[in-house]
């Protein structure tokens, strides 16, 4: 049946330098500590309705596998810059003791990605603080190029019969990036903050709302966490 790929931002641990070698530690984001216990629950979960279909079947029914037939690969961003001659290295040793596959990140793209257009675009505009939103075309660009990357290291790794698991703001474009290279692939994708109304939603620039929503629509199930954001979509 293939194995579970999970993709979010951050791993559910760190890597740490000290003495020019690479650590992983725990991870302390919400996201990744909530969904790691999900994961670990549905391992044990029986209950898969037979009236549901789609990717979420699939997901439940890969869910009821037995534990020594379940494989899941993380892919995200490991937390920290990792010097170009040892990301090999960290690869082969997150591969090895978790299940991971690590985005390297220059501090500079993650300034503009994620304190730039994630944090003071996405997150303002969907949380209703349309005075907080900054609209600079950097970070739009940064954006765009670390969905990108993203795509480039699933496509790394990914192979027939895997199931495609993205979470959160910061890679609402990726679904639709991947569908174009992976045709046949199950990808389901959950926002894990509000969707807003159109009223908010169109104060972005054309082509990005556009972008956006292309991104989104890119896979085969979009999960909400109400039925409010659920109809605004």
């Amino acid at each position: 049946m293939g194995r579970l790929i999970v993709i979010s931002n951050r791993l559910p641990f760190s890597c740490e330098e000290k003495n020019g070698e690479y650590h992983f530690a725990p991870s302390s984001g919400g996201l990744v500590s909530a969904l790691s216990g999900y994961l670990e629950t549905k391992r044990k979960d029986e209950d898969v309705r037979p009236e549901m279909s789609g990717l979420i079947n699939a997901l439940l029914g890969w869910f009821k596998r037995k534990k020594e037939d379940m494989h899941f690969l993380w892919i995200g961003w490991p937390g920290t810059t990792v010097e170009p001659k040892q990301r090999q290295s960290v690869k082969n040793s997150a591969l090895k003791e978790h299940g991971a596959w690590p985005v390297f990140l220059e501090q500079k793209e993650m300034d503009r990605f994620y304190l730039g257009f994630c944090n003071r675009t996405i997150w303002p505009l969907f949380h209703y603080f349309p005075n907080h939103v900054s609209y600079d075309p950097d970070f739009w660009e940064a954006y765009r190029q670390v969905n990108i990357r993203f795509l480039d290291a699933v496509l790394e790794v990914v192979k027939p019969g895997d199931k495609i698991w993205i979470h959160d703001y910061q890679l609402l474009l990726l679904p639709g990036l991947l569908r174009e290279r992976l045709p046949d692939h199950q990808i389901g994708f959950f926002l894990h903050i509000p969707f807003p109304s159109f009223e908010l939603f169109r104060l972005l620039p054309g082509r990005w709302m556009k972008d956006i929503l292309n991104g989104m629509l890119g896979a085969d199930l979009i999960g909400f966490h109400t039925h409010d954001y659920t109809q605004y979509f």
